[in-house]
């Protein structure tokens, strides 16, 4: 797969901290590729670097297989920060503003149009900014990042603040976006929703990288397999499961019992233990581990 973006051995160092820690990427084209991480792992300032707006004490990176100190013009649409809009001026006003800015040499009015119908926001485009809510100020701003129709996206927290709603639109036009062949590159720390978007992650903590791969295939990289039983009497099931030896943890949920397994240990081990002992579960589901508990097992292994 062709390289789109490639970091090579970063360091960012901000007096004692390193805001980034030799860090290596490879972003391939038409992937959705998530950098997640705590507060202050070093995301925001991977982006910062990557667009040339922070320079890095060490290392390099690529756009194309080209140098990094090559401008990329339109190639690469970004949202670090929230634009400047002016309130007084309409959504179409100050995207006409960004377009000349830009220099992008395609016909204003339909690019214009282009993007604020991608964003759901064409029937608003005569309404001042300042009347806008906050889902469709954020929506805007990704207008704002397709002008000119980049090939790659780089989105740093584009849901931050937004509620449910507005969470949910910007996955769709995310999720659009990739379905036209757009590579893109997204920190955040809603794990839910890069769950839900990207095809790649990577995992920072302090500006050190702990893990990538796909998101599909993360769950390999973990032992201890996630089984929800349930019985009669889900007391002394409890007490059967913390016996049998074959669990790393025992936690009551809805109606059961969560047991994350030790390695080699799954649900018909369980099964027969429970038969063993005269127990007859109600309940044996296997449990599909979510990104989020990927992450938090991941920090925890890297304090």
């Amino acid at each position: 797969m062709e390289n789109i973006l490639q970091i090579n051995n970063i360091e960012k160092r901000y007096t004692v901290v390193k805001a980034v820690d030799n860090l290596s990427l490879e972003i391939g084209r038409g992937q959705v590729f998530g950098i997640l991480g705590p507060n202050g792992s070093g995301k925001t300032t991977t982006l910062g670097i990557v667009l040339g707006i922070i320079k890095q004490n060490l290392g390099n990176f690529k756009w194309f297989d080209l140098p990094d100190n090559t401008t990329q013009n339109n190639r690469v649409g970004a949202l670090l920060e929230t634009p400047n809009f002016l309130p007084y001026l309409s959504a179409m006003e100050n995207l006409t503003i960004s377009f000349k800015i830009k220099g992008i040499n395609l016909n204003k009015e339909e690019e214009i149009n282009r993007v604020l119908k991608i964003t759901n926001l064409y029937e608003r485009r005569k309404s001042p900014f300042n009347t806008f809510s906050l889902g469709m100020k954020q929506r805007l701003a990704i207008a704002n990042v397709l002008l000119g129709n980049p090939e790659v996206l780089v989105l740093d927290e584009p849901t931050n603040g937004l509620d449910p709603q507005g969470i949910a639109e910007i996955r769709e036009i995310i999720i659009a976006e990739a379905k036209r062949g757009k590579t893109i590159l997204l920190a955040s720390h809603i794990l839910d929703e890069v769950e839900k978007v990207c095809t790649h992650v990577a995992i920072l903590k302090k500006g050190k990288l702990l893990t990538q791969g796909k998101v599909s295939e993360l769950t390999q990289t973990f032992s201890g397999e996630i089984l929800v039983v349930a019985a009669e009497n889900n007391q002394a099931l409890q007490e059967l499961m913390v016996r049998s030896g074959m669990t790393n943890s025992v936690e009551k949920t809805d109606g059961g019992l969560k047991l994350t397994m030790k390695p080699n240990y799954g649900a018909a081990d369980i099964n027969k233990y429970a038969f063993q002992q005269n127990c007859v579960l109600s309940r044996l589901e296997s449990q599909k581990r979510s990104l989020e508990t990927q992450f938090l097992e991941i920090l925890k292994q890297n304090k």
